[in-house]
């Protein structure tokens, strides 16, 4: 059961802004590991459903901020009971039915969307005094990995969603008469993209593998730059949160030096000692020169 917790907390949010939210998926995901060494699998299948449905909550609400597959007509006939909607948890108020049903913004076929609906029924043998013990551990294990399996399903149709999300924070932040606008933080402005959409690793992992348009042209204009200095901050979170010694960022850091030195607005050195110097500075010399190319390396 470890296994199945550990993967579906890599589809939810890092940091839910919430320290009360942080603390519910806390709560389910020690409830599940503890029932589960307990053998009471029941009830550790409820808990993992609640980690289920915390993953299409805030999906939903990803969405919303950006009316994604047009996603405010399939929740029209629920906006007037959520409110302001400014956190996945308030969706909880919907039944879970007919939460699942909004997935449709993704253009999943209605069969498709009733197989997502299936594991509430498998909750519902566990959560009523039905006088017996319906699920033992190899049942409990496989509803699991039929939930992880919609999570994967869910999770693919969102690339769309999340390229817009990384764009328009980029427009929003990218003020070209505020020399302040343009992420002098570093890997701290990936942080508040992060909380401001409640990101997971797997939607990190997931825009990394975008291929943005402004990534096959020349870095010859501030505005191209930035995006690829954002984009770049954000390869390398994930590599830092995954533990992968910013090796997926040295691999893509040609994409800056493709047209940079035919301008002279932004320098290289300027963005290794600003933007870049919390990576640059754990850096060994033989990845450096790896990154920069050997005529180009700064010691």
């Amino acid at each position: 059961m470890e296994e199945y917790i550990s993967e579906i907390r890599n589809y939810l949010p890092l940091n839910y802004r919430d320290s009360e939210n942080n603390e519910y998926v806390k709560y389910l995901i020690d409830a599940c590991q503890e029932t589960s060494s307990l053998n009471k699998d029941q009830f550790s299948l409820i808990a993992f459903h609640m980690l289920y449905m915390s993953y299409i909550f805030k999906v939903i609400w990803q969405s919303h901020k950006t009316n994604h597959g047009n996603i405010h007509n399939h929740l029209q006939n629920h906006l007037n009971q959520l409110g302001n909607y400014e956190n996945p948890f308030d969706l909880s108020i919907v039944k879970e039915e007919e939460a699942i049903k909004i997935l449709r913004c993704f253009g999943f076929h209605m069969n498709r969307i009733n197989q997502f609906q299936i594991p509430i029924k498998n909750r519902d043998h566990c959560a009523h005094a039905s006088g017996f013990i319906q699920y033992k551990k190899p049942d409990v294990e496989q509803v699991v990995k039929d939930e992880l399996s919609h999570v994967k399903a869910i999770q693919e149709k969102t690339k769309e969603l999340l390229a817009q999300l990384f764009m328009n924070y980029f427009t929003t932040y990218y003020k070209p008469d505020d020399v302040n606008s343009f992420f002098p933080s570093g890997l701290d402005s990936v942080d508040k993209f992060i909380q401001q959409h409640l990101l997971s690793i797997k939607d990190l992992e997931a825009i990394c593998e975008i291929e943005f348009g402004f990534m096959r042209m020349e870095s010859s204009t501030a505005e191209i730059i930035w995006r690829k200095v954002f984009y770049l901050l954000t390869v390398a979170k994930r590599d830092e949160l995954i533990g992968n010694d910013y090796k997926y960022f040295i691999d893509k850091f040609s994409l800056i030096l493709n047209g940079i030195f035919y301008q002279t607005e932004i320098s290289v050195d300027d963005l290794l000692e600003n933007e870049f110097s919390v990576i640059w500075q754990t850096l060994t010399t033989e990845q450096k020169t790896i990154m920069l190319g050997v005529n180009n390396v700064r010691q």
